[in-house]
């Protein structure tokens, strides 16, 4: 009878083990797979095809910064978008001149104005 009870546990720690480790391995393998948006009705079919495949080019050569583009133009969800951005910036910062363009900004008057909020700030805390 002891046997029996010793044998059952062995099996059904057995059992929880296998259950684990399925579990593990589907959570890795889930992540690892490439996040590819349905085609939104807005959205050509030809014109998906081919951001698409532009997608999946991107997940192949690990370019952040191109997958998060392509899954903007395939109108998907912001979190894998910015998730996107933010490790393109991190595996490579000169993404951050793709992001913006500073010249632009710069002749837009960009810094400028922050320049002058800033001394607006700084000079009313000043008075007060």
């Amino acid at each position: 009878m002891h046997q029996n009870n010793t044998t059952t546990k062995a099996i059904s720690h057995l059992i929880a083990l296998c259950f684990l480790l399925f579990t593990l391995f589907q959570s890795c393998r889930e992540q690892t797979e490439p996040f590819i948006p349905e085609r939104q009705e807005s959205i050509r079919e030809d014109q998906y095809e081919t951001r698409r495949k532009k997608l999946v080019e991107a997940y192949e050569a690990k370019n952040y910064f191109s997958i998060s583009f392509y899954l903007a133009t395939l109108q998907s969800p912001s979190e894998a978008i910015y998730d996107n951005l933010r490790k393109a910036v991190k595996h490579d910062s000169s993404a951050c001149t793709k992001i913006f363009d500073v010249r632009y900004l710069a002749e837009q008057g960009f810094y400028r104005y922050v320049y002058k909020n800033h001394q607006f700030m700084a000079t009313e805390r000043m008075v007060q």
